[in-house]
């Protein structure tokens, strides 16, 4: 997938052409807001396309930018957004509020791609907000009015005014419209980062505190995965995306201790209110924490490091039914579309880098994300048992591939549905770790009273 750095410091602008060029080129943006700022970002990563303003306040960002990637021969094309008379290879003109338009265009002329979906011209009024944000609010004062966008055959989309800005948004209601289908609710782009500071402000504070239940918290983590993955590909890393991330990493890492946190695990399943990307995570590291206990190299920064491992794997897949394809026949048969399926060839890749931007997160968990699929370049899917990864890599194979088989059983799971997956499972991974990890995992399923023999 390939990288644009924008660097725009107005909130408003970026939103739009943030949001725009994910929705219509598909790429990923980060985002800098001056010249200082790019050259940093430009210094770690390669960027296919720099889109830059001419001037930000008296600073030539775009005289310091193009001179950077030319002193340091770097190959990232340059777009400058502006109205003097200076001369850049690529710049466009801002002529009006329409002008962002031709921002995306150039931009997808630039990097040779297709505008796959529509320019939205709403995002200049509304930005789509994750419907998780809105279960955990507990006050009636967001400070701005929640809209649902109701499609009307052959007629523009309309914005319909749900919540106004005094008024509860009840949680019930809430997953009301996420039961039948709805994704996102909508606030004005005036007020997008005030809720989504505020709203995470909340949350932060929930799962800090020691009130919850065991269920209330994995259900609480649950929704704060979800989050966090938008936030991500919304709003990059920010020192408040780092802070929401490390809390719920805690609220997972203690869920996963507690005494029979398995079949209380299992139990909750039923409900089915988990998202899938969440409960893949969880469960994985559920399985893998108790299938490592089982040998004398287990310590507490192994635990540490299944958490992260098992939270941060499928991180970078923006759609939670992507990370159910584990295989490359899994991969070839799907009927994805061909974009949805490089993100999954490169997940456990664009995973790793990412966490590289964290300065929260251990150096060594991205090398263990980027081989959790067996290859150690984090591209595709191992068609054989790798020997040469970390044995923790082997043992999570083993965890994730019972996790997806048992999260594919539709009702209630009996001894005999866990028995024939163990058995396939048996048959696969039939050497050194991986052999030692299914003896472990039999155990472990067979100590979880629930489905005990």
């Amino acid at each position: 997938m390939k990288k644009i750095i924008l660097i725009e410091p107005d909130s408003s602008l970026q939103t739009i052409l943030k949001l725009n060029f994910m929705h219509a080129l598909g790429v990923q943006v980060e985002t800098a807001s001056s010249a200082e700022d790019a050259i940093n970002c430009l210094q770690k990563e390669k960027f296919a396309l720099a889109v830059c303003r001419e001037y930000i306040g008296d600073e030539e960002t775009a005289i310091a930018i193009n001179t950077h990637l030319q002193d340091h021969h770097i190959n990232t094309k340059l777009l400058v957004m502006g109205n003097s008379s200076q001369v850049f290879e690529c710049k466009i003109k801002l002529k009006n509020a329409e002008s962002w338009k031709e921002i995306i265009r150039e931009s997808a002329r630039l990097l040779n791609l297709p505008v796959i979906q529509g320019l939205n011209e709403d995002l200049l009024d509304y930005v789509p907000v994750n419907a998780h944000y809105f279960l955990n609010i507990d006050t009636s004062l967001m400070g701005c009015d929640i809209y649902i966008k109701i499609k009307k055959h052959q007629q523009e989309d309309q914005y319909v005014k749900r919540v106004k800005n005094y008024e509860h948004f009840a949680p019930a209601e809430v997953e009301r419209y996420i039961n039948i289908g709805l994704k996102h609710f909508y606030i004005t782009k005036n007020h997008f980062y005030q809720f989504v500071n505020f709203s995470t402000e909340q949350l932060i504070a929930k799962l800090k505190s020691e009130t919850s239940n065991s269920t209330d918290k994995i259900q609480l983590n649950s929704d704060t995965y979800e989050i966090t993955r938008e936030h991500l590909q919304t709003l990059g890393i920010s020192p408040q995306t780092e802070v929401l991330v490390q809390e719920s990493l805690k609220s997972m890492s203690k869920s996963i201790q507690e005494a029979h946190a398995l079949n209380h695990f299992f139990n909750q399943l039923l409900s089915n209110k988990l998202s899938y990307a969440y409960a893949h995570s969880h469960l994985s590291a559920l399985i893998l924490t108790q299938i490592v206990a089982q040998f004398d190299w287990n310590s507490p920064q192994i635990k540490e490091k299944i958490t992260y491992l098992c939270y941060f794997h499928d991180i970078s897949l923006t759609d939670g039914k992507l990370a159910r394809i584990t295989s490359i026949q899994d991969l070839q048969e799907c009927n994805y579309t061909e974009e949805d399926k490089t993100k999954i060839y490169n997940h456990a890749s664009e995973s790793a880098e990412m966490l590289g931007k964290f300065t929260c997160i251990p150096f060594d968990i991205a090398a263990l994300v980027r081989e959790h699929h067996g290859n150690k370049n984090g591209k595709g899917f191992s068609e054989t048992l790798n020997l040469k990864i970390s044995p923790l890599c082997m043992m999570f194979i083993v965890a994730e591939d019972f996790t997806g088989q048992f999260l594919n059983i539709t009702e209630t799971p009996t001894k005999e549905n866990l028995d024939k997956i163990l058995n396939q499972l048996q048959k696969i991974y039939n050497k050194g770790t991986y052999a030692q990890a299914i003896g472990a995992l039999r155990l472990t399923i067979s100590k979880a009273h629930k489905f005990a023999a």
